[in-house]
């Protein structure tokens, strides 16, 4: 399951991933809620929280490739945050895909992530 948390100001989105995702996940939720936030603010930053997550069914994990490669240069910074030793790889495979700084945060430094994320405009040189 897939779920967006709105409590966040314009240009950043946080989602909560638990169970296994699936293809209807991504095409009713994910991908429209990304397009329309690029569309509104331009470039974005992702929070991915991942609570209880499993992974991905086949066909969702090719939207996720697909979704990388589409928004390569709309996403700023992605913070991924999780609680297990394969979540924290996922680092290493989502790097290739995408031109966004990314990083892996475990659950306890949550806050952390998002300060990382909201601080992304003053980092830039």
């Amino acid at each position: 399951m897939i779920q967006r948390i709105y409590d966040n100001e314009p240009g950043m989105l946080e989602f909560v991933a638990s169970g296994k995702l699936t293809d209807f996940e991504y095409q009713s939720v994910l991908i429209p809620q990304v397009e329309n936030a690029i569309q509104e603010s331009g470039k974005i930053n992702v929070l991915w929280k991942m609570d209880n997550f499993d992974g991905w069914e086949l066909h969702a994990a090719w939207d996720e490739f697909l979704l990388a490669l589409k928004t390569r240069d709309t996403i700023e910074r992605i913070a991924l945050v999780g609680d297990k030793p394969w979540q924290k790889k996922l680092v290493t495979y989502l790097k290739p895909l995408t031109h966004a700084e990314v990083q892996y945060y475990d659950s306890d430094r949550s806050e952390e992530a998002q300060d990382w994320l909201k601080h992304s405009d003053e980092v830039k040189h």
